[in-house]
């Protein structure tokens, strides 16, 4: 996961599972608890305190 998020989003799923965007059971490769493609969303948040504050304000 050193590639660049921006980077590694453009590359093929295969590549992106090479490069550790993946889990091999039971459940190694994990980040913050979440699969590692996750963190390639647009709205991904990078820390478990700013995914806090996110899933508080999403609740209104």
């Amino acid at each position: 996961m050193s590639i660049p998020r921006e980077r590694a989003k453009g590359m093929s799923p295969r590549l992106r599972q090479l490069l550790g965007y993946s889990i091999h059971p039971p459940f190694m490769g994990q980040v913050a608890g979440r699969h590692p493609e996750k963190a390639l969303a647009d709205d991904s948040v990078n820390s478990l305190v700013a995914d806090d504050a996110a899933i508080a304000a999403r609740r209104g």
